[in-house]
């Protein structure tokens, strides 16, 4: 190495002494000069660690004279923007699919609460379905709740908070878990 620039001598100075010949012969160097000068390459990417420290590097190799230069470029922040750019691509994907599935099973759910409906009508009132219709309905509003959700998800927007009272949720809870078992829960929460 006969000379290297102000921006690679700070990089060197944050890395630590020693540092300069991990950072410009690695142990790829020797394949990269190779695939140089047999031509099938001039420019690579590299990722470089040393004393801790990571670098992504654009190479970039040009014949003058009887020497060779070196261009080095780190690359690190640009990566690290591509990187997240993917990150936010996929993640918006993810939202589009999601607001596909939930308006798709809204759909879903709202024949089965018209068909309740319908079925609650044909039945008296006082007949013992009308409580397993009642357990239906409860659980689709439930995944009703549970679809919006993911519609908000898919959206981007905030969720919607608000205070509730505990006792019917915990209630809810225990009740679907507990369905069809011989166990009964008693809840007594506090005021």
């Amino acid at each position: 190495i006969s000379y290297y620039n102000e921006a690679a001598e700070n990089s060197l100075k944050g890395i630590g002494p020693g540092a300069e010949l991990a950072h410009f012969l690695p142990a790829d160097f020797g394949e990269m000069l190779r695939m140089f000068q047999e031509k099938k390459a001039i420019r690579f990417n590299r990722e470089v660690k040393i004393n801790g420290f990571h670098f992504e590097e654009n190479i970039f190799f040009a014949q003058q004279f009887k020497s060779v230069r070196i261009y080095a470029t780190d690359i690190t922040e640009r990566k690290k923007m591509q990187n997240e750019m993917l990150k936010s691509q996929n993640l918006e994907s993810l939202g589009v699919l999601a607001g596909g599935i939930a308006h798709g099973f809204n759909n879903i759910l709202t024949a089965i609460l018209g068909n309740l409906s319908l079925a609650r009508m044909q039945v008296n009132p006082t007949h013992p379905i009308t409580k397993r219709f009642d357990e239906c309905e409860k659980a689709a509003v439930q995944a009703s709740d549970l679809i919006q959700q993911l519609l908000t998800f898919s959206l981007g927007g905030e969720p919607v908070k608000k205070l509730i009272a505990p006792a019917p949720l915990i209630r809810n809870a225990a009740a679907f878990v507990l369905r069809g078992a011989r166990i009964r829960s008693v809840i007594e929460p506090a005021d």
